[in-house]
């Protein structure tokens, strides 16, 4: 697993996992086996936990409304317990609101907006976004349909604005791409 955590050694069966502290957590299993010579096994590393991606645009007249706008993705659980030994992960604790990162706005779209979160199935209907435009309206959308979030997938939902309403959209589902190169990562755990 990486990165590294001393206290994971303690009980790596359920291995605490908070998605603001561990973000970026990754496991993997050898591909090659170890042969008692001087060489390194060859490790596959892939993310435990999921990247949400939202592309948000407004029907109105005159775009913008957006840009600096608050958004608001309610009802994620960020506490899981991870099984570091197989790599398998499991969503538990309370529910709670997350503030995604603003990034670069995606082509077509007024803002763009990202954040980790543990692998987790939201059901539909529950209550997901909350949106406060720079207008001071608050919108406010349920999924329509159940959304699963997986470990090791990339989710990208559309978000449209309309009016005082939005509707929510899986735009796209992929592997998500290690955040950091497996040799980069073979260079901090090895001597």
């Amino acid at each position: 697993y990486y990165p590294y955590d001393a206290n994971a050694a303690n009980n790596p069966e359920a291995y605490a996992v908070n998605a603001t502290n561990h973000s970026n957590l990754m496991w993997a299993k050898t591909e090659t086996s170890f042969n008692g010579q001087n060489k390194s096994p060859k490790l596959a590393f892939a993310p435990l936990m999921s990247k949400l991606v939202l592309n948000v645009k407004s029907d109105a007249k005159e775009a913008g409304a957006l840009i600096g706008g608050e958004v608001t993705l309610n009802n994620l659980q960020t506490q899981a317990t991870a099984n570091l030994l197989n790599g398998q992960i499991e969503a538990n604790g309370t529910a709670e609101n997350v503030t995604p990162t603003s990034i670069t706005a995606s082509s077509g779209y007024e803002g763009t907006y990202e954040t980790i979160v543990v692998p987790q199935t939201l059901e539909a209907g529950t209550e997901f976004l909350t949106m406060v435009t720079t207008g001071n309206v608050t919108i406010k959308a349920e999924l329509a349909e159940t959304l699963a979030l997986n470990a090791g997938q990339e989710v990208t939902l559309e978000v449209v604005l309309k009016e005082e309403e939005a509707t929510i959209k899986v735009q796209e589902i992929k592997t998500w791409e290690n955040l950091e190169s497996e040799s980069a990562i073979a260079e901090k755990l090895l001597p």
